[in-house]
């Protein structure tokens, strides 16, 4: 994914009061031209390489919390105590965490031919 960049340091308002200083982080996609901006609490210091790269996990992240909600029910708890919360929400991550490892394993590689004789993972029965 490629995009143009531009940070702004920008003083946030609360309450018509100044709040903390803030990065404004607007990003524009090379082959569009809508704009998206978030705010960040990196620090003054924070190199701007790293703070594009950082974030660009946005996209990623949310996709991946949507596939466990659809996938591994991450969104279907009807617990009563956070210890409950808790244990749900990590045996959803490892499901999900196992579900995508097991695709990325069993993904072909595009020059991949079959071969004859039995496919990959069939039994075979010694006599």
């Amino acid at each position: 994914m490629w995009a143009d960049f531009a940070f702004l340091r920008v003083t946030m308002v609360r309450a018509g009061l100044p709040g903390p200083r803030v990065w404004a982080i607007l990003r524009r996609g090379l082959d569009t031209s809508v704009l998206k901006f978030h705010l960040s609490n990196a620090p003054l210091d924070c190199k701007r390489s790293e703070l594009a790269q950082l974030s660009g996990w946005r996209w990623p992240i949310e996709t991946t919390l949507e596939e466990a909600k659809g996938e591994v029910g991450m969104d279907h708890y009807e617990t009563r105590s956070w210890v409950g919360w808790h244990h749900h929400m990590v045996q959803t991550f490892l499901a999900h965490h196992f579900l995508v490892r097991l695709q990325l394993r069993l993904k072909k590689s595009p020059g991949t031919h079959r071969r004859s004789g039995s496919p990959v993972g069939s039994l075979c029965v010694a006599g």
